[in-house]
């Protein structure tokens, strides 16, 4: 499955292959009237897909990405999304958590100052990505977060490995934590 912005910017679609992408088709498609329109991010979870954009769409399926139904329209900027488990599942975006226990079907929206850029998540923990210095941590599968005041800059990019190594970029190196996020090391890249 695929998404993002496309050319035109008030076009909702989701892409399937099941060649390998040899080839696309589209499994959803919807223009919008106010302009730019775009889902941001598309997560799996066995035969579940929850996508997130713009205008805070979410839209689910239930059957692997093959048909998908709109869950929600409102406002704010959604960035991501990610299965905890088959039943919890979190979107990030513009001063913006949301969070659903039922497998997307429903959604606790909760309005918290932060540009959230990304989250990623093994098991019961879960990281969002904050831009800035700091970032947010869940050993509860999203219930509550605790503040991680970070050595470098955040710049956008998150990815939990295992439930003890964190990668994440700054705006001078790719960072590692072997800990929890509790001390950092940092790998600089080649210009």
């Amino acid at each position: 499955l695929a998404t993002g912005l496309l050319h035109s910017g008030n076009r909702e679609d989701i892409l399937i292959t099941k060649n390998g992408g040899t080839s696309w088709n589209s499994s959803f498609y919807e223009l919008s009237m106010s302009p730019p329109q775009y889902l941001n991010s598309i997560d799996l979870f066995s035969t579940r897909g929850i996508a997130v954009g713009n205008n805070g769409h979410i839209v689910r399926s239930e059957d692997s990405g093959n048909s998908w139904n709109i869950i929600n329209k409102s406002s704010g900027l959604l960035r991501d999304v990610k299965f905890v488990t088959v039943d919890t599942v979190i979107a990030v975006g513009e001063n913006l958590i949301v969070r659903s226990v039922d497998g997307g079907a429903s959604w606790t929206w909760t309005n918290q100052t932060g540009s959230f850029k990304n989250v990623t998540c093994v098991n019961n923990l879960v990281y969002i990505g904050i831009n800035g210095n700091t970032m947010l941590k869940s050993v509860d599968h999203g219930t509550t977060f605790t503040t991680l005041n970070l050595p470098f800059n955040y710049q956008g990019v998150l990815y939990l490995v295992n439930k003890n190594t964190l990668l994440a970029a700054g705006t001078d190196g790719v960072y590692v934590s072997k800990n929890d996020g509790i001390t950092w090391g940092k790998y600089i890249l080649p210009s």
